[in-house]
């Protein structure tokens, strides 16, 4: 019998993995899981807590700590458990008697620190932080909205995330990242990964895409670089497991009263809001 090259053995193993083959089911049953109970876990993004109306922006990428503590309290009110990215592998997706939650947070405003943090741990969830590491301010903001606002300082981090906070990245400076060159991409992603495990002593596996701007070849990056996850905004899959580098979110912002916070958090959100934009496409075609 003829022994069967080195690179076809290698090929086979490759194709065999039981590791592997066990990941790819267990992603396909989560995907039709999901798609048959129109249900995937909440992932809800906000950006700086405000607690004057001094500090309101033009863009609505805000929230009055009022609002926050009303959501957070109907969460912990309606049973709702807050998990972290680092929490997805360990879950168990299919246990329809716990209503899972994703809190995160992009940029790393001060603002996480002096109003969102006491909350986080008045009403015992979890939320994860995405940070912007090699600015002091969300100077990005300077041409639209005429000023800035602090971002967390190094001390405030470290105890957030002793404290069972998770951080995630979300590059150096909060550029565009599909509107640079890819190497100068690969710097802003690395870098910002590499200041936070720094600085927290722990693994950084998720990353927020400035502007919620991405394409194929970001997402490559983010993958080469080690992160386990790519968030962006409204944009990717209503299944999260058909793309991990591309995860939907649901924006809340200060026109999110509670009636429609909790169908934000309701787990069918996105389904129900894919399903009224086709209805809406197909009636202006069926108009022209």
């Amino acid at each position: 019998m003829k022994k069967v090259p080195g690179d076809v053995q290698n090929q086979i193993r490759k194709i065999f993995d039981i590791n592997k083959i066990s990941d790819r089911v267990d992603s396909l049953y989560k995907s039709l899981f999901s798609s048959y109970k129109k249900y995937e876990i909440p992932i809800l993004a906000y950006h700086r807590v405000i607690d004057k109306n001094t500090d309101a922006g033009k863009h609505g990428t805000y929230i009055q700590i009022k609002q926050l503590d009303e959501q957070f309290r109907y969460l912990k009110r309606k049973g709702y458990t807050t998990i972290t990215f680092g929490d997805l592998s360990n879950i168990n997706h299919f246990d329809q008697r716990k209503k899972y939650l994703i809190l995160t947070f992009d940029d790393g405003y001060e603002d996480n620190y002096i109003l969102v943090f006491p909350l986080l741990i008045k009403y015992s969830l979890k939320a994860v932080i995405f940070l912007v590491t090699h600015e002091k301010s969300n100077i990005w903001d300077i041409k639209d909205e005429g000023r800035t606002f602090p971002l967390l300082k190094k001390e405030q981090i470290i105890e957030m995330s002793r404290l069972g906070v998770e951080f995630g990245a979300h590059s150096m400076t909060h550029p565009d990242l599909t509107a640079i060159k890819p190497e100068e991409a690969r710097k802003e992603i690395r870098n910002s990964k590499l200041s936070i495990e720094e600085m927290i002593k722990k693994d950084v596996i998720s990353f927020a895409y400035p502007y919620g701007k991405v394409n194929n070849e970001i997402k490559q990056i983010v993958n080469e670089e080690g992160f386990q996850y790519g968030v962006a905004s409204v944009s990717g899959p209503l299944v999260r497991h058909k793309d991990l580098f591309e995860i939907r979110r649901i924006v809340i912002h200060p026109g999110t009263n509670l009636r429609r916070f909790a169908r934000r958090a309701s787990g069918n959100y996105t389904y129900k809001k894919n399903k009224l934009l086709i209805k809406m496409e197909r009636a202006l075609l069926n108009r022209t």
